[in-house]
């Protein structure tokens, strides 16, 4: 047959597509095996001659059949056809192959197969280095293979970094970025000098993991520095406290209370040198006055609540998400039920300390008036008469208030304004009505009562009043008055004078005291923690000063500080929780009893409720946990320790012996 070239249109060439499982080897057959009976599938031609080739295919045997359909059977169901549409829209009526389309990633998916691509970057350099220092050619070659172990197992054991970048962020990328720098410049000045690659590269690997680790640990040293320094004053404490044990007056108890004392530091100072654990506190409070706040209120009694602890908004959206749910529900009414029994108490107990421990002011009040009434009577002007006449009057110690009225006026007027509510609770009303109705002099004991009264409304910064009242009225009225005293009762009245007023002073401030504790339960519970707290900040610093001792003062802040804390972090209302938990009870009643990831799901929310309702939860989210260390200078203070209880023992059996 001769040859023929024949002209195909690329346009009506089919592809053909073959299972791979099924391919089968080319055999070549000897033209003698081929029988004319034997099968053969005629192929048309193309071309002007419609040219068709017979090609024999052998026959199958049982077994072959089988086995073939036994393959077609068990191949994977891969939709390799389908009724593709074409330019129209319009979808084909035939089945025809689909064919593989290189179809270009989205950036999202970029961003998702950037880290698999990077790891595998990493493994396969990792993977090459290694082969390369197995199959050594020459020293600069493997110096080359052991740069690429370096640099790709840093690269496929970065995910092991993590914890470390979580806890040090800031020494972890200074670290990075050195070791890159160090790396490329070492490298690079290698290079230029001619040293050839391999050892360019290692030197360069080598430099920027020295430099690297240097610069992280500097860093994290820095951050270690307020854990240094405490450790540094605990230690100085326990130098001053073991040397102290050694006083050979001590008694018995003092020793005892100093060495319960030392072992309490050697425990705080195994904590504070201790290894801190990656991934705790995450959450760390940094005001300093809120966790020193919440510390008072565990203090108090408080149950442990990881959202007042750590202030994060993620945290409070967690525990309020888990009080939707019965177990966190179940434990907040827990929780609730112990703080206000612990604030209730605690309350009472601050009224009763917030008395003065001198006793009561009416005691030294009436000490000084019975001093002033053993005086003369003076026969003093009182008031003018209708006519225009003088009365005069007697009054034991008379304080003359004709100049200080008229100070007093322009105030009064200002008052007159005040609505009748207002005036009837107002301490400056009050003081100055009962004053300026008064004769021009009076006795003692009515103006010091009128004195308490402005002093009160200065105390509280009645109305923006506090700056008028103590630079004007307040000290012109108390002059008078102690100069009223002073002539009539002598020393002794002005000693029993000015104790009334400091206890006074104190009363005032338990009266205060007891009105926002009283505001605080007046609906059942212990609330307006926000609205106590801004009472507390508006309290003039002066007043404070005068009405509480220093340590009360700053027992004040804690508790009004942890009770606005505490109410910044509500629980869910009564109505949102009953229609989550009817919820959740609606779909166990519809059949999510018998659902094991309902069951699931509830037993993962008990957790994390109790989780962040604990001191564990606490410590590990908003403060951190450490793994407590003895150092070197502590095994030395034990050791020192050690020696010293030694030498007592046998001092004092030695005491013994020769008694």
């Amino acid at each position: 047959m001769p040859d023929q070239q024949i002209q195909v249109d690329p346009s009506q060439v089919q592809p053909i597509p073959a299972y791979p499982a099924q391919a089968q080897p080319v055999v070549q057959l000897d033209p003698s095996q081929v029988q004319p009976d034997q099968l053969t599938e005629r192929v048309p031609g193309v071309g002007p001659g419609e040219t068709s080739v017979s090609i024999p295919i052998p026959p199958a045997s049982a077994e072959e059949r089988a086995a073939a359909l036994a393959r077609f059977e068990s191949a994977p169901s891969v939709p390799l056809y389908n009724y593709p549409e074409d330019a129209n829209g319009q979808r084909s009526t035939q089945l025809q192959p689909i064919k593989p389309v290189d179809k270009p990633l989205e950036p999202w998916e970029k961003v998702l197969m950037a880290p698999l691509d990077y790891l595998g970057e990493g493994m396969q350099q990792l993977g090459q280095g290694l082969a390369g220092i197995q199959h050594p050619q020459s020293p600069k070659q493997v110096a080359g293979a052991t740069s690429d172990v370096i640099r790709g197992g840093m690269q496929t054991f970065s995910p092991f970094f993590v914890p470390e970048m979580a806890a040090k962020p800031l020494a972890s990328l200074t670290g990075m970025l050195t070791f890159g720098g160090a790396q490329q410049g070492i490298e690079q000045t290698a290079k230029y000098f001619g040293l050839p690659g391999g050892y360019a590269k290692l030197a360069g690997d080598i430099g920027g993991l020295v430099g690297g680790v240097k610069a992280h640990n500097w860093l994290a040293d820095m951050a270690k520095i307020p854990d240094t320094r405490i450790a540094d004053g605990i230690y100085q404490n326990l130098e001053a406290r073991v040397a102290a044990l050694q006083d050979p007056t001590l008694t018995p108890d003092q020793r005892a209370a100093n060495l319960a004392g030392i072992h309490a530091m050697l425990y705080s100072l195994r904590q504070t040198e201790g290894w801190k654990i990656p991934f705790t506190g995450l959450f760390r409070n940094p005001n300093q006055a809120e966790r020193q706040a919440y510390n008072y209120m565990r203090g108090l009694g408080a149950p442990p609540n990881v959202g007042v602890a750590s202030g994060s908004p993620i945290m409070k959206g967690a525990q309020y998400a888990t009080g939707m749910t019965p177990a966190g529900a179940y434990m907040d009414v827990g929780i609730k039920r112990q703080t206000l029994e612990a604030l209730r108490q605690r309350s009472s107990e601050l009224v009763r300390e917030a008395l003065p421990a001198e006793g009561p002011a009416e005691d030294f009040y009436n000490q000084a008036w019975n001093a002033v009434n053993q005086s003369k009577p003076v026969n003093v002007p009182l008031r003018l008469a209708g006519d225009g006449s003088q009365i005069t009057g007697d009054i034991k110690g008379p304080v003359d208030l004709r100049e200080i009225k008229a100070d007093m006026y322009p105030l009064w007027k200002q008052l007159q304004f005040m609505p009748a509510k207002e005036q009837s609770a107002s301490y400056a009303y009050s003081a100055l009505k009962v004053l300026m109705n008064e004769d021009d002099h009076i006795e003692p004991q009515t103006a010091e009562q009128g004195l308490s009264g402005l002093k009160n409304a200065a105390r509280t910064d009645e109305g923006g009043l506090a700056k008028s009242l103590n630079s004007q009225l307040i000290p012109k009225l108390q002059a008078a008055i102690n100069s009223a005293v002073q002539q009539a009762g002598g020393n002794d009245a002005m000693t029993a004078l000015q104790s009334g007023r400091r206890a006074a002073a104190k009363e005032f401030g338990a009266e205060w005291l007891a009105k926002q504790f009283d505001l605080a339960q007046q609906e059942g519970g212990f609330g307006h923690g926000r609205q106590l707290w801004n009472n507390w900040v508006k309290l003039p610093e002066s007043s404070k000063k005068t009405m509480y001792r220093p340590d009360q003062v700053a027992e004040f802040n804690k508790l009004f500080h942890g009770l606005r804390m505490w109410e910044d972090n509500p629980n869910p209302s009564g109505t949102a929780l009953v229609g989550a938990l009817m919820a959740q009870a609606g779909y166990a009643a519809h059949g999510g009893v018998v659902d094991p990831w309902f069951w699931l799901s509830q037993l993962g929310m008990t957790g994390a409720s109790k989780l962040l309702r604990s001191d564990l939860g606490v410590k590990l989210l908003s403060e951190g946990m450490r793994i407590p260390r003895t150092s070197a200078r502590g095994r030395y203070v034990e050791k020192q320790l050690k020696s010293i209880l030694a030498d007592t023992q046998r001092t004092r059996a030695g005491g013994r012996t020769r008694h």
